[in-house]
């Protein structure tokens, strides 16, 4: 069935999730305790308890047929080899890189891609509470001269550039040129003044390993979107934008950001604000969580609501069995309520927790960046 009633909200009317760089910085705190966590209780038991087991059978949203149950993970990194030319596709919405380890310091797979940049994030096994990501831009997207008060240098003989700052703790952010009018910036916030150095970050930027580009995979598709939106930031195996980049490991499935008008792909010096504060103007955003990841949150015992539950900003459903959340939220009233229920209606769920049946981007969304 796909006719929905509206619901209002009675008594939640919460923004969708916004991470700033502080959000960053406490999801460190939060992934090294877990890690301690698993240590101390031997690994396996403490795995196991996180661990999300996911249901798909929605009765209001199309879906594939039954297909195995194999828990998707991004690539396995590699060891760094030096730097290698990054390919550059027309579809923005592909991953060029892949994960890789320097040192102490892994670069995972990216997460989240858009019209003008990838990122992945970056973990240290170290007590220092590193907070860092890697954002690889599309030539012409990043504006080198906005990187104020920052130390010219090279990386790999090509133009770089450092900045520290204390800020947010002890903030570092280099930026250096890895094609011809194409740069790439780590950034990183930890409890050392000198750790990561300056040094571990040029390493870091010198390992960079590319791989064959391949098409974004998003746990859903639509067959509607409203005239005029395009599709502008996505997330796979993670909330689109920075949301994806701070709740990374905590087992989100998929999301993406449409604005009308959608940004131009050029100027930035950070990932667009969509996350950190107020959103994209005229925006709207769909998170595919688990129900226990999701800011409305089915209480333990209550059962998903026949119908969606809706607000002026936000609307929301469940699988049947409320294991699973999918938000259609709107920023400064881009969407009126009819519209995020028309949008909610298009959604064809894959199961989300095997990849294998997941939906390339060209499939996923019905209309082009």
């Amino acid at each position: 069935m796909r006719v929905y009633d509206v619901v209002d909200l009675a008594t939640s009317e919460a923004p969708p999730l916004r991470h700033s760089a502080d959000d960053i910085v406490r999801a460190a705190v939060r992934r090294r305790r877990r890690r301690r966590g698993i240590m101390a209780s031997g690994g396996a038991a403490a795995l196991a308890a996180i661990a999300v087991g996911v249901a798909v059978a929605v009765p209001h949203l199309a879906q594939p047929a039954a297909s195995p149950q194999v828990v998707g993970a991004p690539p396995k990194a590699v060891q760094a080899a030096g730097p290698g030319p990054l390919q550059v596709p027309d579809d923005p919405f592909t991953f060029t890189f892949t994960g890789y380890d320097v040192g102490r310091f892994q670069v995972k797979a990216p997460l989240v891609a858009s019209t003008a940049y990838q990122i992945a994030p970056v973990y240290e096994d170290s007590d220092n509470g590193l907070s860092a990501y890697l954002v690889i831009y599309r030539p012409g997207a990043f504006n080198p001269d906005g990187l104020r008060n920052a130390r010219r240098l090279t990386v790999g003989g090509r133009p770089a550039l450092l900045q520290e700052l204390t800020d947010i703790r002890f903030h570092k952010v280099l930026a250096w040129q890895y094609l011809d009018g194409a740069w790439a910036t780590l950034e990183t916030y930890s409890s050392k003044v000198d750790d990561p150095s300056p040094a571990d970050l040029e390493k870091i930027a010198l390992g960079l390993a590319p791989a064959d580009p391949a098409p974004v995979k998003l746990p859903f598709k639509m067959s509607y979107v409203p005239a005029g939106f395009k599709p502008v930031v996505l997330g796979s195996h993670a909330m689109a934008g920075m949301d994806g980049v701070a709740a990374a490991e905590d087992g989100d499935f998929g999301g993406a950001i449409f604005a009308k008008p959608a940004p131009r792909p050029t100027g930035l010096t950070k990932p667009w604000p969509q996350s950190a504060g107020p959103g994209l103007r005229g925006s709207f955003e769909i998170f595919v969580v688990p129900n226990a990841n999701s800011n409305q949150q089915l209480k333990s015992g209550q059962r998903p609501p026949a119908s969606p539950r809706c607000s002026a900003t936000l609307c929301n459903a469940w699988t049947p069995d409320g294991k699973v959340n999918i938000q259609i939220a709107t920023e400064g009233g881009a969407l009126s309520k009819s519209e995020m229920i028309k949008v909610l209606n298009g959604i064809t769920l894959a199961s989300v927790d095997n990849d294998t049946t997941w939906f390339d981007v060209a499939t996923a969304i019905p209309v082009a960046p």
